[in-house]
């Protein structure tokens, strides 16, 4: 699970912005909180499971998820750069000379985990990972350019990849590929099979829907249920998937190299989906926009409220009815839920309802003029506000945005 992230000089965001996971002391919505049972005990506040993010357009919401994202890429597709080749940096129009730094704080397995990075187009400067063995912060590893310091517990993994750590090489990387059994490695997975986003663009979310659903009949139940919920009146679903080869002419050519790789690596799958009502057939490509997105988003959705990972979207409305969100949202705070979590940037202010959402898991961002340069806060944060108000009314009326101007 995420409990807070930061970042600096990347696209819009100029300075320093810092997100959380924390509760804060408001008691409403108990059942939006992770269960204490699956928290770390060196976490003494509650968890969220579900925060969004509202701002106006080019505030820099997306910019967030792009942060996040951009961390995970850089983290999981180092292994293929090669020595002096560039790494993918997008600084602020005012920071080009300048580092672009992220942190993080995680749980993985039971262990929280601290990871921070700076870094420009050539070099790494800046590199750390901190766990909390037994409830107390110890390092694993400290990086500054080529040289590193390791505590003796991880000095074989250090004598691996010693002689393989170059200038634009990630030690977080390198370490996970040269010592796989390593506990560096279950931060690897984190960033790689944890974090998932959603992007309507180059998802292959349908596929991993029917693939679920040819490979487990109760999960084809929950997803016909689902439909039926929604008013899609299916009887049954015949899906199936085959894995395929990527070709050269799929790769495109304005990609960097680096990720040109890492998708040669790879396979495709092939998706057939029929949809089966009580008088007709109807394949998955004949459906409405709204049922294939439904489909499109089942599968993975209860896929990671099952296996304690991050669903991220930028902007859930562009795919999904209001009422579908509001159903994912009950599905996320359900009280029996382990450690999945939900974060989302959204214009939907239906959703901006006490009754509905914690103070707390609610975030907006704001855009500084002079540099163009974005900054979040947090509806909890700001002062002067009853709980008896209309929250969606005063966003509307830039009384948020007013405060924190003013604050």
């Amino acid at each position: 699970m995420i409990i807070e992230f930061s970042c600096r000089n990347f696209r819009s965001i100029k300075e320093p912005i810092h997100f959380s996971m924390l509760a804060s002391a408001d008691k409403s919505l108990p059942y939006h909180l992770i269960n204490k049972d699956f928290v770390p005990e060196s976490i003494k506040d509650n968890i969220l499971k579900f925060s969004c993010m509202y701002g106006d357009n080019g505030s820099g919401k997306s910019t967030f998820i792009m942060a996040l994202a951009a961390l995970q890429e850089l983290i999981i597709t180092n292994s293929v750069v090669q020595t002096k080749e560039k790494l993918v940096q997008l600084p602020h129009k005012l920071g080009k000379d300048d580092t672009t730094d992220f942190s993080i704080l995680f749980e993985k397995n039971d262990m929280l985990f601290w990871y921070e990075l700076w870094y420009d187009e050539e070099n790494i400067y800046r590199e750390c990972l901190y766990f909390w063995p037994n409830g107390r912060r110890a390092m694993i590893f400290e990086r500054g350019g080529n040289s590193m310091k390791t505590t003796a517990s991880f000095k074989v993994t250090q004598a691996l990849c010693e002689d393989k750590l170059a200038s634009n090489k990630l030690l977080l990387s390198l370490a996970a590929e040269q010592d796989p059994d390593s506990i560096i490695a279950d931060v690897f997975d984190f960033f790689n099979k944890d974090l998932i986003f959603f992007n309507e663009a180059d998802n292959n979310w349908v596929e991993y829907s029917a693939e679920y659903m040819e490979s487990n009949s109760t999960f084809k139940k929950i997803v016909i249920d689902f439909l039926n919920d929604n008013h899609v009146p299916v009887k049954d679903i015949y899906a199936h998937v085959e894995t395929l080869p990527v070709l050269e002419s799929e790769i495109p050519d304005s990609l960097p190299e680096a990720y040109k790789k890492v998708l040669r690596t790879r396979k495709k799958k092939k998706a057939t989906i029929k949809l089966i009502y009580k008088d007709f057939e109807v394949n998955f490509e004949e459906e409405s926009d709204g049922v294939r997105r439904l489909i499109q988003f089942i599968g993975p959705v209860m896929h990671i409220l099952t296996s304690d990972k991050i669903l991220i979207c930028d902007e859930l409305e562009r795919h999904l009815h209001p009422r579908v969100i509001r159903y994912l949202l009950n599905l996320f705070t359900k009280e029996n839920l382990r450690k999945a979590q939900f974060i989302i940037t959204t214009h939907n202010l239906d959703m901006m309802d006490s009754r509905l959402l914690r103070r707390d898991q609610i975030w907006f961002t704001y855009i500084k003029n002079a540099q163009r340069s974005t900054e979040i806060y947090r509806l909890s944060s700001l002062n002067g506000i009853r709980k008896v108000e209309k929250l969606n009314d005063n966003y509307m009326e830039d009384v948020y945005e007013k405060l924190y101007c003013n604050s």
